[in-house]
């Protein structure tokens, strides 16, 4: 039992936390005949995809001392891949190549394989459960990973891919300065958790573990390795030109055939099968880059065969309605599938698109909501206005805004009634977005028609929509100001800086937070953006940590949403009781001084009846 609840601290502490700093000359790794074979392998150069920069701190053991953490994922063959510093004396060039790849055997970086592998063991999988889920939600993914492979811990989400990848790479900042020379030697992992703890409070500001527990997570590792619990992964060092930073980085788990298919469902409005509908498939979620298109069946799937176009073990492809069968109406919607070469490899193992659900032309009922606006949970988001232009005939051009729930509610069946709009086939696009989210470049057509279906003489209101368009939110930092029960505390104020300049004043409001979207509001903008407490709701103490960072890198970061939480807790009741010498009888009138961490803070009392006087003071420290 005791083993089980380890492994799982081991994988939940040992995320993904790739901190990259400099270089190493290539004769410090291997022989030459050992770098040949390297090359046969491995891709002969990397890059950069991706990369945060973190707080400096002094290492008790690391020539020089100052250590910079950041972290890292490069490009490997079809894949990527985390990167971990293998000097952390040198710096990075962020659009430097790597090249001349050796084997991590033979070098004095083989001896932390096994912390290698075990962080390389979750983190792709997570990233596998990513391609494979693209629209669900980490706790939907965490219960895959639950039923997969036995634990929630088995995926991370991209805040934890930053959070703790630090025990790894402290094995390697020392291994690169030949401090580890036996990972089964409790010293030396005690220096490797030791590291691992200060890189933690570096970026958390506390560190919850002792350096003995961290051991005996680098101690687990080596025998889970040792018995193929991770899998064996390829490991090579990269080296960049101009004496720069040297990378360890692993070639992503074995190469899945890439083979894949999906399969759509086509009705009428009654639910038959209608062939003859042509959809485009793209790449790209605003339907430009067309690569095919297809024709529905008569059968009630449509099978598509996707292989050629599989260039990753997972993909997204995005579909669209561009002609319907003769008599019918285009459906206006896109819809999405993610076809995994693994789990849709055949026709009998077709990704379905749209969740099995069936692609209509039209609804059968009168609509009232034809166009809704979602976050990428599917939430409605408001308000926003969209703009409709009218193909044929007599031309609309409007712009019509939604409400705060993103529907947009229209009718076409009475001129003199609200929210009338004339039938006929639009095309609609979004002008201006909702509050704190970006906008979308999506168009969609519309058509809006009357029609007396059942032959009672009425003309009855019918649309292709509803059509839906979604919005990523803004690069926001939100800010959680909470007491120590959780609650949310209104009135903390932050002072914002960024890369090191103040820019921004801001205080949480009555929920304890503030949704911090950059100087102008149209999102935080690439750097490190700092938020430090300067004043502490009524009540409550500023804590000793009142600082908090975050690395945003706009053109790459997945995560858009990066949440700040401050811990308040109310001042400190320090009682003092005055009592006579011998029978612990109360004394009243006596008066104290009172300091704090030698600084004198006054007199306080007398003290009342009870012999007691109460100090409530708004400072941390030791009180004398």
């Amino acid at each position: 039992m005791q083993k089980t609840t380890m492994f799982k601290r081991i994988m939940t502490l040992f995320l993904v936390f790739v901190m990259v700093l400099g270089i190493l000359p290539i004769s410090e790794f291997v022989s030459p005949a050992i770098a040949a074979e390297a090359k046969e392998g491995p891709p002969p150069t990397t890059e950069m995809v991706s990369w945060k920069f973190y707080s400096k701190y002094d290492s008790p053991v690391l020539k020089p001392s100052r250590v910079i953490p950041r972290t890292f994922i490069f490009s490997l063959n079809d894949g990527v891949a985390p990167g971990f510093c293998a000097d952390h004396t040198k710096d990075v060039s962020t659009g430097a190549t790597w090249s001349n790849p050796v084997p991590i055997e033979g070098t004095k970086y083989e001896v932390i394989k096994p912390l290698i592998a075990a962080y390389n063991y979750t983190w792709f999988y997570s990233r596998e459960l990513d391609d494979r889920y693209p629209n669900q939600t980490t706790i939907f993914k965490k219960k895959i990973a639950e039923q997969e492979r036995g634990s929630v811990h088995y995926y991370w989400d991209e805040t934890d891919r930053i959070s703790a990848s630090s025990m790894s790479q402290a094995g390697a900042w020392l291994a690169g300065q030949g401090l580890l020379t036996d990972l089964s030697n409790h010293d030396q992992q005690l220096m490797i958790a030791h590291e691992r703890n200060l890189t933690t409070k570096t970026i958390y500001g506390s560190v919850s573990e002792s350096d003995e527990e961290v051991a005996g997570w680098v101690a687990e590792s080596i025998g889970k390795y040792e018995n193929g619990d991770y899998g064996e992964y390829q490991m090579f060092i990269y080296t960049p030109p101009g004496g720069k930073q040297p990378i360890i980085t692993s070639l992503p788990p074995d190469t899945i055939p890439k083979d894949g298919w999906f399969k759509l469902k086509k009705t009428d409005l009654s639910g038959n099968a209608l062939s003859g509908a042509t959809f485009a498939v793209y790449t790209d979620a605003g339907h430009q880059n067309q690569i095919y298109q297809f024709i529905t069946t008569a059968d009630e799937w449509t099978y598509v065969d996707v292989s050629r176009f599989m260039d990753s073990a997972t993909k997204t492809f995005y579909l669209k309605e561009i002609s319907a069968p003769p008599d019918y109406v285009p459906n206006g919607a896109g819809y999405t599938v993610t076809v995994s070469s693994t789990n849709n490899s055949t026709k009998e193992t077709a990704a379905a698109v749209n969740g099995g659900v069936a692609i209509k032309n039209g609804k059968s009922q009168p609509p009232s909501g034809v166009v809704q606006k979602v976050d990428p949970d599917g939430n409605g988001i408001g308000p926003a206005t969209f703009h409709f232009k009218k193909l044929t005939p007599n031309a609309v051009d409007m712009d019509i805004p939604c409400d705060e729930t993103g529907t947009l509610k229209l009718q076409w069946e009475d001129p003199t009634g609200e929210d009338y709009i004339e039938p006929g086939e639009y095309t609609v696009t979004e002008v201006i977005p909702p509050p704190g989210y970006e906008m979308s470049e999506e168009s969609q057509n519309l058509r809006l028609w009357l029609e007396d279906k059942d032959g009672d003489g009425i003309q009855e209101p019918y649309s292709s929509g509803p059509i839906v368009f979604q919005n990523q939110p803004k690069h926001t930092v939100i800010i959680q100001k909470v007491d120590e029960t959780g609650n949310g505390l209104p009135g903390a104020v932050f002072d914002v800086y960024f890369n090191g300049a103040k820019v921004d004043s801001v205080t949480t409001g009555p929920d304890g937070t503030f949704n911090y979207t950059g100087t102008d509001g149209n999102g935080v903008s690439t750097g490190t953006w700092e938020f430090v407490e300067t004043k502490a709701p009524s009540g409550y103490l500023i804590p000793y940590m009142n600082y908090q960072s975050v690395t945003v890198n706009t053109l790459y970061d997945d995560v858009r949403v990066h949440t700040l939480t401050f811990v308040n807790y109310t001042y400190p009741e320090i009682v003092i009781q005055k009592v006579a010498a011998g029978n612990d009888q109360p004394l009243a009138g006596a008066v104290f001084e009172v300091m704090v961490d030698g600084t004198n803070l006054g007199r306080f009392g007398p003290t009342g009846p009870d012999g007691t006087i109460i100090i409530n003071h708004d400072v941390y420290g030791e009180f004398l």
